[in-house]
């Protein structure tokens, strides 16, 4: 038993989330069961029976969640908690109807709909950034990108990111040869498994969106956890031992032709 000590760079990482353009808005209890409620903090509660119920102690939740929190709906964030309400931040790609002014219908998820003046903000979070090996390749030729979401992991894992459905790559890396990548992370010291992942979707017609790779690296970090955990070991990051909640998605790296480096911080 024992734990790898990762260094790291300490900076304050700031994330935001915009609205849509009408700031289309819900209530809490219009939320169906078998939705999430992941708050800034990374507490998570699901809707059990109509009632909210924190998933790590199991404790019965009130709905007032704090400003900030995330609405993961149908297995996807769809809602960030507002002043008042649940803005609407990554609707589906169906048509929302707003033809009657103040109140509107989401074809998908079927959750009442109004217009909100909300005004966007902006959150500060202090990160530890892990400071990797950087994987080292003998191709030539390959254009170099790299993909920044700078999003706590749990969020990552919702897709709950700024433009969700935006292409993730934009270079070589969305074109249609390149249907899989190696994910690494190349923590030092840390034994990784090699595994690949599909980043294109609809069964490789389209570039994986910024949700989609936000998901997929979100899954490979909790295999990563759990590889570790499973040899007897575990990560350990300026004293703090790192957790799927306190693990921070900083970016995603091209670094060969089939390679995806991750860049990964713990939330201090």
């Amino acid at each position: 038993m024992g734990s790898y000590e990762l260094e790291s760079t300490v900076s304050t990482v700031h994330f935001c989330y915009v609205a849509v353009t009408a700031h289309l808005c819900t209530q809490i209890h219009d939320f169906p069961d078998g939705s999430c409620i992941i708050e800034p903090s990374c507490r998570t509660s699901r809707k059990d029976a109509g009632r909210w119920v924190c998933e790590g102690s199991g404790k019965a939740m009130n709905d007032d969640f704090p400003k900030g929190s995330l609405g993961v709906v149908h297995g996807a964030v769809r809602y960030v908690r507002g002043e008042c309400c649940w803005l609407l931040i990554n609707p589906p790609r169906v048509a929302v109807n707003q033809s009657s002014g103040n109140d509107g219908q989401h074809a998908e998820l079927a959750i009442p709909l109004s217009v909100s003046y909300v005004q966007d903000w902006q959150y500060g979070v202090r990160v530890s950034v892990i400071q990797a090996t950087e994987f080292r390749t003998r191709d030539k030729g390959w254009e170099q990108e790299e993909v920044v979401f700078d999003i706590p992991m749990s969020w990552a894992m919702g897709g709950g990111v700024i433009r969700a459905e935006d292409d993730a790559f934009t270079g070589e890396m969305s074109e249609n040869s390149h249907q899989k990548a190696s994910i690494r992370f190349c923590l030092p010291g840390v034994k990784e498994s090699q595994r690949q992942r599909n980043i294109r979707t609809n069964n490789g017609r389209r570039p994986a969106t910024r949700a989609y790779l936000a998901q997929v690296l979100a899954e490979e970090a909790k295999k990563l956890l759990e590889d570790v955990a499973n040899a007897g070991e575990w990560l350990q990051c300026k004293g703090v031992r790192v957790t799927f909640q306190n693990l921070f998605l900083v970016k995603a790296k091209r670094m060969s032709k089939g390679t995806i480096q991750v860049t990964l911080g713990v939330m201090m």
